[in-house]
């Protein structure tokens, strides 16, 4: 990321943020530059090969990601879906329980 130089002295700046501003510059493009030569990037043709590769890398892994999200949202679908059926398997389990001698109260009319 290189600074605006031009901006910042429009903006009210003083020459110390100039002097500042123009060795940060000088220092982000050297690293820059090192990148490249360190990854043997500097020939337009093994920079736009580098380039193409991981854009299908990135292909790949956005359908990676895509499947693994579709995966997700079945798991999701049937979570809710055994949620719902605990729940009913508990409410249809209520009655049936009430209705078990141990638990009725004996209640006599006169």
């Amino acid at each position: 990321m290189l600074i605006d130089i031009q901006k910042a002295m429009a903006e009210g700046k003083g020459i110390g943020y100039q002097n500042w501003a123009k060795t940060f510059n000088l220092k982000q493009m050297a690293k820059a530059f090192a990148y490249l030569q360190e990854n043997n990037l500097l020939s337009y043709d093994s920079f736009s090969k580098t380039i193409e590769e991981e854009k299908t890398k990135v292909k790949e892994l956005d359908s990676l990601i895509s499947s693994c999200e579709k995966r997700l949202d079945e798991i999701n679908e049937l979570k809710k879906t055994v949620l719902l059926l605990q729940m009913e398997s508990a409410t249809a389990q209520s009655p049936a329980q009430t209705m078990k001698p141990e638990n009725q109260t004996n209640v006599r009319f006169m």
